[in-house]
């Protein structure tokens, strides 16, 4: 009997557990939904997900998970791979869901891919991104409910959001994802295929189509325009686009009886986002972040708002204009228009700037966290990776790190030239006339319908921080641009995941994907936040470029990737035995010579260096598209003083370091 009160008081305990966890929204989708950046020099026009501004609906301690990707569709965001066969998207996303979350599902924009491509009637096997919405579309829905459910967590479907297209005073039927009729006389009509499965499923449904249609037509054509769809497209979201259909959602959800207690479809002041998060930086450096605000029904009918900043932080209503501590804002029958204000992170001392800009008005006072950190790095040497790509993809270093060579993703070299014989370089920096890297998609032909990114079709460069080392990254940089037409568009991220699909490691560092860029150009990207790689951690840089018609002869230009910063080291230096490298050297004490051992998962190129444990380049070879096999190669260290040295390998999308004493 004792035995069964202890067990039924265990229960008990865990189902107490159970319901006092922190509930968590998860959203999967494409671009319309995504986090995108707040600072105002990578995303200058205010681009925001409608997912991504849920969290101001959020109440009662539940969290978001906005786990959203650009050019994703329903198959791609399940199936896509990286070169060594890891899921990227959907398969990191189920370790985070718990039983009793919530997880929303959008997909559609992307699934429209070559008119909603079917495998199943030709024959032919199809690798792109588009989906049949009776086929495939309906496929990946189910496997996405049934796994939620195999989670013990909720799913819910929400139909794609309308595009700004429209026939007279009507949202265009293919602007609602009806995009005609398939070789078997189906409608390729994804709304309506999201239904069926919904109801064939049992599975709640927020029909997001019909809901954004609806908004769009009774505003008109006009304000969907400039309110809504005012970032240079005609798919996605401004600040007040996102924040409207984030409010239709979140009303169309409590009208469910879903999610009540952790949602309010009216806060009387909206904040675009509740946390601003600024990293490192130097003392005096500074960058800006936007903080949007709008309000409806606030009480006093007629009054102000006060904004007050913590130290180190300062507000603006103008970017380039006065900063101070403290704005005003007057307001009048209860409704403040959407506002942007422009905070800046600009510390002069050393420490740890964790506080919040308080809005207050009336009796009520809200909060936005800001977080940042001003560091001096003092006693560290600096290094620096620099691609030029004039000739050859080759890259200089110096310091103690360790360079990861340019590789291609459905991307192919071309050659070396200048974009034309009259070249533009925005900013007069460089002479007319240098050469660039000019690159090509795979096949030569751009294909038609691309409005942003596609996850695997990318270049890219990358660094290592050596063992026993912080590499503090302070500033990154480029040039691109188009040759051959004005069509050519390009995002370019970094990021600490290989995967690109964590979104706390990964950051857009240039956008211009949702502006034009004129014909033979070349563009600036900078980015001078401090990134820190601990020891062993790698930073990638990927430049994703589309056109945004069918073409041929276009190729994106590239020149001048650099990647520097400063190195600190500590007296910890460890091997990475989970490296698919294997890397080891015999003997790693050594008197005179030592032979690098380790092998490839694939055909690869591959650079081998050593240095001293001070930055030093002792030795550095490159070897080209050496085949998958197991290699050894004979390291002479006669001639070396005694010491640490330390030996790195990198091939692809491996890197590996190993220690090294000479006696």
């Amino acid at each position: 009997m004792k035995n069964k009160i202890v067990t039924l008081l265990l229960i008990i305990a865990c189902c107490i557990n159970y319901n006092k966890a922190q509930l968590t929204i998860h959203t999967i989708g494409d671009s319309t939904m995504e986090q995108k950046a707040t600072d105002s020099i990578s995303n200058p026009n205010g681009q925001r997900g409608w997912a991504q501004m849920l969290s101001q609906f959020i109440v009662n301690g539940a969290v978001l998970n906005d786990r959203a990707k650009s050019g994703t569709s329903s198959k791609t965001f399940y199936e896509e791979k990286d070169s060594y066969g890891n899921y990227r998207f959907w398969a990191t996303v189920k370790p985070q869901i718990k039983p009793g979350d919530y997880v929303i599902i959008q997909f559609g924009h992307n699934d429209e891919k070559d008119g909603g491509w079917q495998s199943a009637h030709n024959g032919i096997a199809y690798t792109g991104i588009g989906t049949n919405p009776w086929e495939q579309y309906t496929k990946y829905l189910t496997a996405y409910v049934n796994e939620v459910r195999a989670l013990h967590a909720t799913p819910i479907l929400f139909t794609p959001i309308v595009r700004n297209g429209w026939m007279g005073t009507s949202i265009s039927a293919s602007a609602a994802h009806n995009i005609g009729i398939d070789s078997i006389g189906r409608p390729i009509d994804y709304p309506a295929a999201m239904r069926k499965v919904a109801a064939d499923l049992h599975c709640a449904l927020v029909d997001h189509t019909l809901l954004t249609k609806e908004y769009c037509e009774k505003i008109g054509q006009s304000q969907t325009t400039s309110l809504i769809y005012n970032v240079g497209d005609g798919t996605h979201l401004g600040i007040f686009g996102a924040t409207t259909y984030a409010r239709l959602a979140v009303k169309d959800l409590i009208r469910q009886g879903i999610l009540t207690n952790y949602l309010n479809a009216n806060p009387d002041l909206l904040l675009s986002s509740p946390c601003l998060i600024y990293g490192k930086c130097y003392p005096n450096a500074s960058s800006v972040f936007q903080e949007s605000i709008s309000g409806t029904d606030l009480t006093p009918a007629d009054g102000t708002i006060n904004i007050s900043a913590p130290n180190g932080y300062y507000l603006s209503t103008q970017q380039t204009g006065t900063y101070t501590q403290t704005l005003s804002l007057s307001y009048t029958l209860g409704t403040v228009n959407l506002t942007t204000i422009y905070v800046k992170f600009n510390p002069n001392i050393v420490g740890i700037y964790n506080d919040s800009i308080s809005f207050t008005y009336g009796a009520k006072t809200k909060k936005v966290s800001v977080k940042g950190e001003c560091v001096s790095l003092v006693g560290g040497s600096n290094a620096r990776a620099y691609w030029e790509l004039i000739a050859n993809q080759d890259a200089v270093s110096s310091g103690p790190i360790t360079i990861i060579p340019e590789t291609y993703s459905n991307m192919i070299l071309q050659n070396y030239a200048a974009p034309s014989s009259a070249t533009t370089w925005t900013g007069g920096l460089i002479a007319n006339g240098t050469k660039t890297q000019r690159n090509v998609i795979s096949g030569t032909t751009w294909p038609a319908g691309d409005i942003d990114i596609v996850n695997n079709r990318f270049i890219q460069f990358g660094v290592t921080a050596l063992q026993g080392t912080t590499f503090n990254i302070d500033s990154i940089g480029l040039y691109g641009g188009g040759a051959g037409g004005s069509g050519m568009r390009f995002k370019v991220y970094i990021s600490k995941d290989s995967l690109f699909s964590n979104a706390d490691v990964t950051a857009m560092i240039g956008d211009r994907g949702t502006v034009a860029n004129t014909s033979n150009t070349m563009y600036p990207i900078t980015y001078n936040k401090l990134t820190e790689l601990a020891a062993g951690e790698s930073l990638y840089l990927r430049v994703f470029p589309w056109y945004n018609s069918s073409a041929t002869g276009k190729t994106i230009c590239l020149y001048g990737v650099l990647i520097k910063g400063v190195v600190t080291t500590s007296t910890a230096v460890k091997d990475v035995p989970s490296s698919p490298l294997k890397a080891y050297c015999y003997p790693t004490q050594i008197n005179n010579k030592t032979t690098l051992n380790y092998r490839l998962p694939k055909r690869s190129d591959v650079n081998i260096s050593v240095k001293s444990i001070d930055g030093k380049t002792i030795l550095n070879i490159n070897k080209k598209n050496q085949d998958a096999d197991v290699y050894q190669q004979n390291i002479d260290f006669s001639s070396l003083s005694g010491g640490m040295y330390l030996c790195s390998i990198a091939s692809q999308d491996n890197f590996q370091v190993v220690q090294l004493l000479k006696k």
